[in-house]
Protein backbone atom coordinates (compact mmCIF):
# COMPACT_ATOMS: atom_id res chain seq x y z
CA UNK A 1 0.00 0.00 0.00
CA UNK A 2 1.30 3.31 -0.98
CA UNK A 3 0.69 6.08 1.46
CA UNK A 4 0.43 9.42 -0.15
CA UNK A 5 2.44 12.03 1.78
CA UNK A 6 0.88 15.46 1.95
CA UNK A 7 3.35 18.25 2.00
CA UNK A 8 2.68 21.96 2.07
CA UNK A 9 0.22 24.14 3.96
CA UNK A 10 -3.40 23.53 4.52
CA UNK A 11 -5.89 26.36 4.22
CA UNK A 12 -6.19 26.65 8.02
CA UNK A 13 -2.43 26.90 8.47
CA UNK A 14 -2.25 29.63 5.85
CA UNK A 15 -5.07 31.58 7.55
CA UNK A 16 -3.36 31.30 10.97
CA UNK A 17 -0.05 32.48 9.49
CA UNK A 18 -1.82 35.41 7.78
CA UNK A 19 -3.51 36.38 11.05
CA UNK A 20 -0.21 36.32 12.94
CA UNK A 21 1.51 38.45 10.30
CA UNK A 22 -1.45 40.87 10.34
CA UNK A 23 -1.24 41.27 14.12
CA UNK A 24 2.52 41.89 13.90
CA UNK A 25 2.07 44.53 11.18
CA UNK A 26 -0.63 46.23 13.25
CA UNK A 27 1.80 46.50 16.17
CA UNK A 28 4.56 47.88 13.99
CA UNK A 29 2.17 50.37 12.37
CA UNK A 30 0.92 51.56 15.80
CA UNK A 31 4.49 52.01 16.99
CA UNK A 32 5.31 54.02 13.87
CA UNK A 33 2.35 56.35 14.41
CA UNK A 34 3.24 56.80 18.09
CA UNK A 35 6.86 57.64 17.29
CA UNK A 36 5.83 60.12 14.59
CA UNK A 37 3.52 61.87 17.08
CA UNK A 38 6.28 61.94 19.70
CA UNK A 39 8.76 63.36 17.20
CA UNK A 40 6.30 66.05 16.10
CA UNK A 41 5.60 66.98 19.73
CA UNK A 42 9.32 67.20 20.50
CA UNK A 43 9.93 69.44 17.49
CA UNK A 44 7.06 71.73 18.50
CA UNK A 45 8.36 71.86 22.09
CA UNK A 46 11.84 72.78 20.86
CA UNK A 47 10.44 75.61 18.72
CA UNK A 48 8.42 76.88 21.69
CA UNK A 49 11.57 76.79 23.85
CA UNK A 50 13.43 78.87 21.27
CA UNK A 51 10.64 81.48 21.23
CA UNK A 52 10.54 81.57 25.05
CA UNK A 53 14.30 82.15 25.17
CA UNK A 54 14.04 84.92 22.56
CA UNK A 55 11.33 86.61 24.63
CA UNK A 56 13.51 86.44 27.75
CA UNK A 57 16.53 87.87 25.93
CA UNK A 58 14.55 90.83 24.59
CA UNK A 59 13.06 91.55 28.02
CA UNK A 60 16.52 91.35 29.59
CA UNK A 61 17.84 93.86 27.04
CA UNK A 62 14.88 96.21 27.62
CA UNK A 63 15.11 96.06 31.41
CA UNK A 64 14.04 99.71 31.81
CA UNK A 65 10.56 98.79 30.54
CA UNK A 66 10.29 95.40 32.26
CA UNK A 67 7.01 96.28 33.97
CA UNK A 68 5.34 96.74 30.56
CA UNK A 69 5.98 93.14 29.57
CA UNK A 70 2.88 91.68 31.25
CA UNK A 71 1.59 90.32 27.97
CA UNK A 72 -0.97 87.88 26.66
CA UNK A 73 -0.73 86.44 23.17
CA UNK A 74 -4.37 85.41 22.74
CA UNK A 75 -5.03 88.05 20.08
CA UNK A 76 -2.54 89.57 17.66
CA UNK A 77 -3.53 93.18 17.25
CA UNK A 78 -0.96 95.27 15.43
CA UNK A 79 0.35 98.24 17.41
CA UNK A 80 -1.45 101.50 16.74
CA UNK A 81 0.36 104.62 15.59
CA UNK A 82 0.62 105.76 19.23
CA UNK A 83 2.12 102.45 20.38
CA UNK A 84 5.65 102.80 19.09
CA UNK A 85 7.41 101.44 22.16
CA UNK A 86 9.41 98.24 21.74
CA UNK A 87 7.15 96.20 24.03
CA UNK A 88 4.12 96.82 21.78
CA UNK A 89 6.05 95.94 18.63
CA UNK A 90 7.62 92.87 20.27
CA UNK A 91 4.26 91.64 21.58
CA UNK A 92 2.81 91.71 18.07
CA UNK A 93 5.91 90.03 16.58
CA UNK A 94 5.89 87.24 19.22
CA UNK A 95 2.15 86.71 18.88
CA UNK A 96 2.44 86.30 15.10
CA UNK A 97 5.41 83.96 15.50
CA UNK A 98 3.49 81.75 17.95
CA UNK A 99 0.40 81.72 15.74
CA UNK A 100 2.48 80.70 12.73
CA UNK A 101 4.14 77.95 14.73
CA UNK A 102 1.24 76.64 16.84
CA UNK A 103 -1.86 77.95 15.11
CA UNK A 104 -4.37 80.38 16.56
CA UNK A 105 -4.97 79.98 20.29
CA UNK A 106 -7.82 77.71 21.32
CA UNK A 107 -9.84 77.74 24.50
CA UNK A 108 -7.52 76.67 27.30
CA UNK A 109 -4.26 77.66 25.59
CA UNK A 110 -1.93 79.79 27.70
CA UNK A 111 0.50 82.09 25.92
CA UNK A 112 1.67 84.83 28.21
CA UNK A 113 4.48 86.75 29.87
CA UNK A 114 4.02 87.69 33.53
CA UNK A 115 6.24 90.12 35.44
CA UNK A 116 5.99 90.16 39.23
CA UNK A 117 7.92 92.89 41.04
CA UNK A 118 8.78 92.42 44.70
CA UNK A 119 11.10 94.97 46.25
CA UNK A 120 14.09 95.29 43.94
CA UNK A 121 13.64 92.01 42.07
CA UNK A 122 11.51 91.23 39.04
CA UNK A 123 10.39 87.67 38.35
CA UNK A 124 9.57 87.09 34.68
CA UNK A 125 7.60 84.00 33.69
CA UNK A 126 7.01 83.02 30.07
CA UNK A 127 4.28 80.40 29.71
CA UNK A 128 3.51 78.73 26.40
CA UNK A 129 1.02 75.92 26.81
CA UNK A 130 -1.55 74.20 24.65
CA UNK A 131 -4.51 72.07 25.66
CA UNK A 132 -4.58 68.31 25.47
CA UNK A 133 -1.39 66.65 24.30
CA UNK A 134 0.28 69.90 23.30
CA UNK A 135 3.71 70.70 24.77
CA UNK A 136 4.17 73.14 27.60
CA UNK A 137 7.05 75.54 28.21
CA UNK A 138 7.39 77.54 31.41
CA UNK A 139 10.54 79.65 31.60
CA UNK A 140 11.28 81.72 34.72
CA UNK A 141 14.03 84.19 35.48
CA UNK A 142 14.59 86.63 38.31
CA UNK A 143 16.26 89.98 37.61
CA UNK A 144 17.68 92.10 40.41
Amino acid sequence: MNKKLNSGFSLIEAMVATAIIGIAFTGVFSLTIYSADTLQSAAKRQKMQIVANQIMEVIENDFANISHYNLSFTTCAAPTSGQTQNYHVNRYKWCRMLNDMLGTPRVGDVRSVAVVTTGTSNKVTVTLQGVGRQPEIVLKRVYE
